[in-house]
């Protein structure tokens, strides 16, 4: 897991939204584009460890292999110094004995500030296979000064190296071998987890450099300046403390969805009013105190939805939603954000069309009752010449669910009034919220 220095790191640092200026090696709110072992694009922290990544690219991209040995000679020192102030230092010079060679590799591989405790609990070296390249480099030793293999405790190599010196004194003030150096690097360079540490400081630096860089960030204690860590510029906003479990996690997304949900809801009511101000409807109150709205538009037919006159310049699919929205939305509730509702479902995702329904016509009106929940209840009648009004079309909420129901006054062969009726249940969630329920009656309607 991330070390809790770099998570407190992750929390410091702010990011951008404009992710793609990173590109041309913009700092976006602490954290720069750069490149990774395997030379694809990538984003770090900005921090020492990236500074000097870039830098060693800087010196290093598009050089043959003696162009690059000159340019890291005439920079050697600043290198050492750079790549010694992260978690990977350089191992050093070969020109020493085999005991510093193998106390210098202890030092590193054993270095308890880099321990991954979720791996490595109890254990001397940071990775078992550190301890495979120990034990190799000290057969060397044994081999190179006819020694015995001493009996040891695997957890303390320090002891081994001092077994190795009670037998030959030698073996602390003898100079490698050149064909021992050259055994060593071939240790330290062999397929496997890369050593921690920067072997050899030659052509294939900043390969070695970013070998396996991000391992480090999980080494708890460790300086977040000084290893790899890849916070993305927008996510990382997001990261606001330390340590955060992950159902506090989703629970804060749940909490957004919902928030956004509801409020996205009444914004795009609020934004298709504003452009349709120039058509708003006449907001009437009768006797019983029920809201009514009359449409002021004209269609030959009630049903061809949508019927609306629409200024031009302006998609007919921007009116679906209405002129008429403001009452609704000032009284709220489930069944507004029923109508506002774009999907209904029932097994897929079915368009939800009653909002267009619902939008009076030329000679028609839409009435509403509202209770301390919200909206309760929405009907649109059709005027007749003779002052009466026939309930055409009723939205009514009975408990968890909304109820749709369209009456026609037209006989059907059995002498009854057309009667079409059907039920969406609302689960409360953020997403899927409305769920297709049960229809009664034969009357084809173009709900979805």
């Amino acid at each position: 897991h991330t070390a809790d220095t770099v998570k407190e790191a992750l929390v410091r640092i702010g990011g951008q939204s404009t992710w793609s200026d990173g590109k041309s090696g913009a700092n976006l709110g602490g954290i720069v584009s750069g490149r990774s072992g395997l030379g694809a694009d990538i984003y770090y922290a900005k921090n020492h460890w990236s500074d000097t990544s870039a830098w060693l690219e800087k010196l290093l991209a598009g050089k043959d292999a003696a162009s690059a040995r000159e340019v890291i000679q005439a920079n050697r020192t600043e290198i050492i110094d750079a790549i010694n102030r992260t978690a990977k230092p350089y191992f050093g010079e070969l020109d020493i004995d085999y005991a510093t060679m193998l106390r210098r590799f202890v030092e590193l591989t054993c270095a308890s500030h880099l321990k991954n405790t979720d791996l490595n609990r109890g254990e001397a070296f940071i990775d078992q296979s550190y301890a495979a390249r120990f034990e190799e480099l000290a057969q060397r030793c044994i081999q190179r000064f006819g020694l015995t293999h001493p009996e040891s405790d695997p957890d303390d190599p320090l002891s081994l190296i001092q077994s190795l010196i009670d037998q030959n004194s030698l073996v602390e003030s003898t100079p490698l071998y050149p064909e021992d150096r050259q055994h060593f690097l071939q240790v330290c360079m062999r397929p496997g987890k890369p050593v921690n540490f920067i072997p050899v400081i030659d052509e294939s630096l900043l390969r070695h450099y970013r070998s396996d860089s991000l391992w480090y960030s999980h080494c708890e204690g460790i300086d977040p300046e000084s290893c790899a860590w890849i916070p993305g510029p927008v996510a990382v906003s997001g990261i606001t403390i330390p340590n955060e479990s992950v159902v506090q996690i989703l629970s804060s997304f749940e909490s957004a969805i919902i928030a956004r949900s509801s409020t996205s809801s009444h914004s795009l009511a609020q934004a298709e009013y504003q452009r349709h101000s120039d058509y708003r409807a006449q907001v009437e109150l009768d006797s019983t105190d029920h809201s009514t709205v009359r449409g002021n538009g004209d269609s030959p037919d009630p049903f061809d939805y949508p019927a609306w006159i629409i200024p031009e310049g302006i998609a007919s699919t921007d009116s679906q939603s209405g002129f008429f929205l403001e009452p609704l939305a000032q009284a709220d509730g489930v069944l507004y954000d029923f109508l506002l509702s774009r999907t209904l479902y029932s097994g897929h995702r079915r368009q939800n069309g009653l909002l267009s329904l619902f939008q009076p016509r030329a000679g028609q009106r839409l009435r509403m009752e509202q209770s301390d929940a919200g909206l309760s209840w929405l009907g649109l009648y059709t005027d007749h010449r003779n002052g009466s009004a026939r309930l055409e079309l009723e939205l009514k909420l009975e408990g968890s669910e909304v109820v749709f129901c369209k009456h026609s006054s037209d006989p059907q062969p059995s002498g009854a009034a057309a009667y079409f009726e059907m039920r969406f249940h609302d689960t409360g969630r953020a997403v899927g919220r409305f769920q297709v329920g049960r229809a009664t009656g034969s009357l084809p309607v173009p709900l979805c």
